[in-house]
């Protein structure tokens, strides 16, 4: 009989230099196990179940990480290194490439290297039946992270239908390739698990995949795309360097009206252009960590305050310069709260539009 990995419930928390908790193996038709840290009599059932806890704990941290904070750069290297720890761990991979779909910029897509690993992976760990709920759940959450990319990705690169320059619709190209190659491997994940294990879930997001892959294979092959200078193209091919190709439409030009707009470039050095900025999904961890300090700032400032008319009060017969000195102070500190405060309320507004439009 195979062993498994076990951990002792009141060992969890110990860990050693590398973070890791003192897990042993155990054969699971055992009667009883002993921890190896702390000598406790185990029933192996009790050993395994908090091992499993202790890991999915990682794994749901992770995933704050990425969902919550949208630190997609810190999330990715958790979730590596939940598998460096057990590389059997499914909800760790496909945390990994849900970090990679949301590491995704303007100018460099990881959209491709997150369908290698999903084609790689799948067979191994992911089509299980013990994890088919949590892997159609992350389907659809890696669908709808390239959705949201697709329409932030249109918005950077062109105003009001029309792109910028025929670097941005190349670009756009490009990425819009790519994401059909990803859904289309999604699509052959949902069949198989919605074939395999008659999951209702996974039949709903085949269909809607299904519409979706065949709406921008059109989009892709029959449209026409119009840059800013009112000259049309349509797609030719991707070639083989990654790069998409383009054919110019001779006969038809379209008057945009955009003279008056101040376009963007990708270009950089384009000065008559606006710089097009890179990200695409907001990393909120510096903003979160400001919502929490800030309400601590206010009461350093506000009691600051207090502290300071309160003693201006005392100097206000014995010292006139010491006294106007602390006013001064005090509205300062007062002024300092108030901003604080203020930068509070504007920081959780943000994160609350965020909770509101957080991909799930």
């Amino acid at each position: 009989m195979a062993t498994k990995r076990a951990l002792c419930p009141n060992c969890k928390n110990i860990v050693d230099a590398d973070n890791i908790p003192p897990f042993f193996h155990v054969n699971p038709d055992a009667k009883v196990c002993y921890c190896p840290h702390c000598l406790r009599e185990l029933t192996p059932e009790v050993a395994i179940r908090s091992y499993d806890d202790y890991l999915n704990e990682r794994v749901e941290s992770a995933n704050k990480l990425l969902l919550n904070q949208g630190n997609a750069i810190k999330a990715y290297q958790e979730f590596a290194d939940i598998i460096d720890f057990d590389n059997t761990s499914a909800g760790a991979r496909l945390g990994r490439i849900c970090s990679l779909l949301f590491a995704s910029k303007v100018r460099t897509s990881y959209i491709n290297d997150a369908e290698a690993m999903l084609n790689n992976e799948a067979d191994k760990y992911f089509r299980k039946s013990n994890e088919s709920v949590n892997y159609v759940k992350n389907l659809r959450r890696m669908n709808n992270i390239v959705d949201v990319y697709h329409e932030q990705l249109l918005k950077k690169l062109s105003l009001k239908t029309y792109f910028f320059d025929v670097d941005c619709l190349k670009l756009y190209l490009v990425h819009l390739n790519s994401i059909l190659k990803f859904k289309n491997s999604l699509l052959d994940e949902t069949k198989y698990v919605a074939k395999r294990y008659k999951d209702e879930k996974a039949e709903v997001l085949t269909n809607l995949l299904e519409i979706k892959i065949d709406e921008q294979s059109r989009l892709l092959r029959e449209s026409e795309f119009v840059t800013a200078d009112g000259k049309v193209y349509t797609f030719d091919r991707i070639k083989r360097n990654g790069n998409a190709e383009v054919k110019l439409v001779e006969d038809k030009h379209v008057d945009t009206k955009l003279s008056r707009y101040r376009l963007s470039s990708l270009d950089s050095n384009n000065k008559k252009c606006r710089y097009i900025k890179d990200n695409i999904f907001k990393d909120y961890t510096a903003i979160i960590t400001m919502k929490r300090r800030s309400l601590l700032y206010v009461g350093i400032l506000l009691a600051s305050a207090i502290g300071a008319a309160v003693a201006a009060i005392f100097m206000y017969k014995l010292y006139l310069v010491a006294f106007i000195a602390l006013i001064i102070a005090a509205g300062l500190f007062f002024v300092g709260a108030v901003v604080f405060f203020v930068f509070h309320a504007i920081w959780s507004n943000e994160l609350k539009r965020k909770d509101k439009n957080q991909i799930d």
